[in-house]
């Protein structure tokens, strides 16, 4: 009897034992399946841009993601503009951006949408910036179709969370291309890519077929090269990091439109005319610094004036200090035709000087970062608004851009920006 109370106590033991093995078992499984689960998630939150957010049912994805800017500037003008206007400061928002993009029914059906709140001016407005869609082969090429800005001039398609300083060039305002509606084909192999667009043209941004602002034909043409790399995604961006290895892109595009023959055109930009814009550019990227340099132009012939034609150049450069701490500089030349400017306010070409830092909080990425710099202006700056737009038009402060405006040289202009992308 004392051995069978002993066989039944030591297999109640037993199985006391292996009872809480295997609990605990179950537990460091459990355990480990939710390890796994949290590094999955985290390596593919690591995997898209800058921290997006993915979502997936079926064949479906969707990644959401963005960026907001927040400033302080600071504009020092002469006596000339009035007391009251000579030192202008405070904080705006130039920037909070909602991107969504992803494929649909199959991995190479992909689509973007984004929409940016700013507020320059006295109030903030909503604006649609990208809404396209686009199938790429397993080939390389590529067919895109909707709102999206037309590959001209390559400062303006890097990103603004993706600049080296607080905004772009001056220059770049000036012929900056925006956003356009059309269709693009194209081909990209390791070291080369081309793409042809067929579109509304120039700046065309939210308008109707039988838009004023629309040109009747408007095609575009980018082609660019790179050596010593084969990573494109390297260039969405300007910066370097440390422990880069070195590479070079050069990019050349040419756009054409013409207007008034169709639609309703009465007013726009550019209104019964031919109009060319065309650009060269060339960066370098080595082991923690950049330089990047672009010669543009553009020529506009309207029906029964004469002809104009305007010139800008872009240098700029960067090199980390530390690890997470970049200086820069960069000069921009922005040359506009005489015809386009007063004579009794020369210089008809205007340069400008900036410099300043960047900080990465979040170590080789632009998810989070503090911008500052200083923009000194070489020469009188009154003529702004309309070298700005290209082609002439109304005044509006580029608040973008820092400046004002000044009819004495000097003008001086500093900001401290923080970036936030997600």
């Amino acid at each position: 009897m004392k051995t069978k109370v002993l066989m039944v106590l030591a297999g109640a033991a037993m199985a006391s034992t292996a009872f809480a093995q295997t609990s605990l078992d179950r537990d460091r499984a459990y355990a480990a399946e939710l390890n796994a689960d949290a590094a999955a998630k985290s390596s593919q939150l690591a995997a898209s841009n800058e921290g997006a957010f993915k979502l997936t049912a079926g064949n479906n994805t969707l990644y959401i993601g963005g960026l907001t800017q927040f400033r302080y500037n600071q504009d020092f003008r002469s006596d000339d503009v009035g007391d009251s206007d000579d030192f202008t400061h405070g904080f705006n928002i130039p920037n909070t951006k909602l991107r969504f993009w992803g494929n649909v029914y199959e991995q190479n059906l992909k689509y973007k949408i984004q929409g940016n709140w700013s507020d320059h001016g006295d109030s903030s407005s909503f604006n649609l910036e990208d809404a396209y869609a686009w199938y790429e082969w397993e080939s390389g090429m590529w067919v895109k179709w909707g709102q999206y800005k037309l590959p001209i001039l390559r400062e303006e398609l890097v990103a603004n969370e993706h600049q080296l300083a607080v905004a772009r060039s001056m220059t770049n305002d000036a012929f900056a291309q925006g956003w356009s509606q059309g269709i693009e084909v194209g081909y990209q192999a390791d070291q080369f890519r081309i793409m042809g667009d067929f579109s509304d043209g120039w700046r065309t941004a939210g308008t109707d077929f039988n838009s004023a602002s629309e040109a009747d034909i408007a095609l575009t043409a980018r082609a660019e090269f790179q050596a010593m790399s084969t990573d494109w995604t390297r260039w969405d961006d300007f910066t370097s990091w440390r422990g880069s290895d070195s590479g070079l892109l050069i990019g050349a595009a040419f756009h054409y439109e013409s207007a008034g023959e169709t639609g309703d055109n009465v007013t726009g930009n550019p209104n019964d005319a031919d109009f060319m814009l065309y650009t060269v550019d060339v960066a370098f990227e080595g082991n923690g610094w950049n330089v990047f340099g672009a010669l543009i132009g553009s020529s506009v012939d309207p029906d029964g004036s004469d002809s104009t034609d305007n010139f800008g150049v872009v240098l700029q450069g960067g090199v980390f200090i530390t690890d997470q701490c970049e200086l820069f500089a960069r000069w921009d030349w922005t040359i506009a035709d005489e015809e386009l400017t007063s004579p009794e306010l020369d210089p008809s070409d205007i340069h400008f000087i900036t410099v300043g830092f960047n900080c990465y909080i979040s170590p080789n990425s632009h998810a989070a970062k503090v911008t500052g710099n200083v923009i000194w202006a070489l020469t009188e700056t009154s003529q702004v608004p309309t070298i700005l737009n290209g082609l002439g038009g109304a005044y509006t402060p580029n608040t973008s851009a820092q400046v004002l405006g000044d009819s004495d040289d000097g003008e001086l202009s500093w900001a401290l920006q923080f970036t936030l992308g997600f």
